[in-house]
């Protein structure tokens, strides 16, 4: 329930109703607040259709939405990223239903998500895989040889593997990197290149423009054939590096945005106001290091 601090002993004193403590333990079990981030399964259904209780022993006893009002019961609002549940039950099943719907815990001294052996094995396997990558070993094949060493020690439950895969975001960078390449191959970037005045600043712009409203892996493969026509072609593709960073202007620019959204009270005016100056500052940053190259 979302009510004003100065209504607190009004809704206290209703019969019936206590509040307990954030960290309190109710009826023996833990009391967690958990994010739905923009990768998590359950955007788009209902606490209804999740049947939480009878699969996990879990109960969602309140959400938070952000901006949106909720009417009637908690059980019919539409999940969406950035919206928060609170969750109830053992720290076990917290723990694996949180872990299996892609949630982050939020101010909670529960859900002890982090297996220090397999968490240990996972960055004793990437290690190997990356030196392995620069060792000269086909960069496919160590990575592909780290995912089956991690099935094999328990490390990843190979029944899911599937799931730890974004296809999504796979897709789309795959579509993107074709994108690029017949851009590169047919030409269209040069006459674009044409069009576009030979200017660093607008370059960055494009490139930051692309970056937060589509997406930064389409902003650095569409405009790097772009910047390879540049005078200086080094230069050019450095700029766009850069620029492909800047995703601070909406909560939806970048995961790590939606990650606070909703805690934090944010606004998406707050994103662009605070992410054009970051913006700015890495502009005048790119400028004054391509001004001493």
């Amino acid at each position: 329930m979302e009510v004003p601090v100065d209504k607190l002993p009004i809704i206290s004193s209703i019969k019936g109703l206590t509040l307990a403590p954030q960290s309190a333990q109710i009826e023996g079990k833990e009391v967690i607040e958990a994010l739905i981030t923009s990768a998590s399964t359950l955007i788009n259904y209902t606490i209804s259709d999740l049947d939480v209780l009878n699969k996990y022993g879990v109960r969602i006893v309140g959400i938070s939405a952000g901006d949106r009002r909720i009417y009637g019961r908690i059980s019919h609002v539409v999940l969406r990223p950035g919206d928060a549940l609170l969750l109830m039950g053992s720290e076990e099943s917290i723990a694996r239903f949180m872990s299996d719907y892609g949630l982050v815990p939020l101010r909670t001294r529960g859900a002890k998500l982090f297996d220090v052996r397999k968490g240990v094995v996972s960055i004793a396997v990437l290690a190997g895989a990356t030196i392995a990558s620069l060792m000269g070993v086909n960069i496919a094949l160590a990575f592909l040889t780290g995912v089956i060493a991690l099935m094999l020690s328990g490390a990843v439950n190979y029944r899911r593997i599937y799931q730890y895969v974004d296809w999504s975001v796979l897709i789309f960078i795959a579509s993107f990197l074709s994108l690029g390449y017949a851009m590169s191959s047919s030409g269209l970037s040069t006459v674009i290149a044409g069009i576009l005045p030979k200017s660093l600043i607008v370059l960055f712009l494009i490139t930051a423009l692309i970056a937060n409203f589509v997406n930064n892996v389409s902003a650095a493969t569409i405009m790097t054939p772009i910047a390879l026509t540049y005078p200086n072609p080094l230069l050019a593709v450095t700029v766009v590096a850069m620029a492909s960073t800047t995703t601070f202007l909406t909560p939806f620019s970048h995961p790590a945005n939606l990650l606070v959204y909703n805690p934090g009270n944010y606004r998406p005016r707050d994103y662009l106001t605070m992410g054009a100056l970051l913006l700015t500052l890495v502009l005048v940053i790119t400028l004054l290091f391509a001004h001493a190259l």
